[in-house]
Order: structure tokens, then C-alpha cells, then sequence
């Protein structure tokens, strides 16, 4: 299946000379202010994110809105993909959802991780941005007016959402705009994505959109 995600990936992102997907959004830095749950590699300290646009309409179009996370230092990170879902406990939360504003507690990780013998989501709800303007400019402008809070949260298959921990977002983060996300390869210490055909199949895509951003810049 490589055979065919890698050069698909790779040809988009150089025709873009962008991202494969998400290619237009705005990388934020803050902190971890507080955390609700000790199960999980979470702790207060910094925090990298990107809001992003899933097929990146223009404007401030409806997309399947992402939000990228890199928690820890630069020498020992995670990272944390969402992207707004169907929602629901169950199928919906694995379904992309176009949304036309970034306000909303729908941002889901689509792929469970698996933690001992438990399976989990990790979901976000981010509140304060206009309303009705999915736009990647509104983001910029409005975190140089005010910080941006997020609420972190994490489900047990089938269960509903408990707190895990909240983000203060406080500044654009000029020195890394091009900063690539990757949660196949920096997965939390003691969690894996799952299910690993799924995880190959996301690997090849990350793969080829790397590959297309290098050959056409």
C-alpha cells in the first residue's frame, strides 16, 4: 500500500510546494498550564501547535479544521494530531468534519492509542476565535490580541470525555513557521497509535508529503 500512498502524497505536496494536506495554517508556542490526569506523559511546559486547514479552502471557507501539538523540549517531544470530527463516542470520532469555525469541542485524534490494555482518543475543544470564520488569519490576529486556551481530553473507547489538561497559546512562533508534525514517529512515551495497518498507511503519507515539500522548494 506504500507503493501507492508515498508517490500520491509526494506529488500533491510538490504540486502545492506545501503540505500534502493541511497545507495553510499558523504555528502558535505556549504552555501546559495545567493537567487533570497522571496515566498519561503529560506535564505543565512548553507547547508548540499548528491550526491548520485540512484540503485548504481559502478564506474563511468551512475545512476540517486541524490542530497540531508538540508537547516537551525539542530534545525529548511528542506530538498530538486532531482534526475536527463527526464526533460521538464511537465511528464518528475516527470521521474527518468540515466545520466553519474553529470553535468547537470536536477536534479528535481519528486514531486511537493503546496504553497497557486500554485503548484511547485524545480529543480538544478550543473556544475565543471569531465565530462562523474558519480563516487561518483570524487565528494569527487574534492570539496577537489575547492568548488562546484549549482543553485537552482523553476517552477510553466507548466512553465519554475527561479532562487531561489545558494549553494557554500566547504568541505566533516566527522561528519554526514550516515545522513539521509527525505522530507516527514521535508517539507519547508508553502509548502507540493503533491499528498498525493504519499506522503503516499514515507513515507512507507523511513520507511522501515530506519528499514532495523537499523536491519543490
Amino acid at each position: 500500500m506504500s507503493s501507492v500512498i508515498t508517490p500520491m502524497f509526494r506529488s500533491l505536496a510538490a504540486l502545492r510546494r506545501a503540505r500534502a494536506v493541511h497545507p495553510r495554517g499558523v504555528v502558535l508556542a505556549g504552555e501546559v498550564v495545567s493537567v487533570s490526569t497522571g496515566s498519561l506523559p503529560l506535564q505543565p511546559g512548553p507547547v508548540l501547535a499548528r491550526l491548520s486547514k485540512g484540503a485548504g479552502t481559502p478564506g474563511a471557507l468551512p475545512d476540517a479544521l486541524g490542530l497540531a501539538l508538540r508537547f516537551g523540549a525539542s530534545s525529548a517531544y511528542w506530538d498530538l494530531l486532531l482534526t475536527t470530527s463527526m464526533g460521538g463516542r464511537r465511528i464518528g470520532r475516527m470521521l474527518p468534519w468540515p466545520l466553519r469555525t474553529w470553535n468547537s469541542d470536536r477536534y479528535c485524534s481519528l486514531m486511537a492509542y493503546r496504553v497497557d490494555d486500554r485503548t484511547l482518543w485524545f480529543g480538544a475543544e478550543v473556544a475565543g476565535l471569531p465565530a462562523d470564520r474558519a480563516s487561518v488569519a483570524d487565528v494569527a490576529r487574534s492570539v496577537n490580541v489575547g492568548p488562546l486556551r484549549l482543553r485537552l481530553k482523553v476517552a477510553v473507547a466507548g466512553a465519554p470525555w475527561r479532562p487531561a489538561a489545558e494549553i494557554v497559546l500566547s504568541r505566533i512562533n516566527a522561528e519554526e513557521p514550516a515545522i513539521a508534525f509527525d505522530p507516527v514517529a514521535a508517539q507519547p512515551p508508553g502509548l502507540r497509535l493503533t491499528p498498525s495497518w493504519l499506522v503503516s498507511m499514515r507513515a507512507a503519507a507523511y513520507s511522501g508529503s515530506r519528499e514532495g515539500r523537499l523536491a519543490s522548494s
